[in-house]
């Protein structure tokens, strides 16, 4: 994509710097003999009202402006986990997560829809 004008530009891959490629190569070795339907992945998003951009494009020299609202809005979060291509466990809360909510919709939740024998995979949120 050129931009007329100026000069391409970049789209940017964020990697954590705290990542370690072997014990993810390891951990895919691992779980590839694993039957699909045993693995269960699970993870929490969210979606805000309150989404704006701070960076613009301008003619050299010329000053960009932009407008935000000044009101904050309770940001809306699900939790869930997927077997296979299906969703199960879903959760929706307004507000962060921690570990008292993650627990409870682990044992409230979660391990009401689990089967014996599957395996949980979450990422290493502190939450968590």
């Amino acid at each position: 994509m050129r931009v007329s004008g100026g000069t391409s530009p970049i789209k940017k891959t964020l990697l954590y710097k705290e990542r370690d490629e072997n014990l993810r190569r390891e951990f895919q070795e691992r779980i590839k003999c694993i039957a699909k339907d045993r693995l269960v992945f699970l993870d929490e998003s969210g979606i805000d009202n309150f989404v704006s951009r701070y960076f613009g494009r301008a003619q050299r020299g010329e000053k960009i402006q932009g407008e935000i609202s000044g009101k904050r809005y309770a940001r809306k979060n699900f939790i869930a986990a997927k077997v296979g291509s299906k969703i199960i466990a879903p959760m929706i809360f307004e507000g962060t997560c921690n570990s008292e909510l993650f627990e409870t919709w682990v044992e409230k939740v979660l391990l009401q829809e689990l089967i014996p024998g599957q395996l949980i995979i979450m990422d290493n949120a502190t939450f968590h």
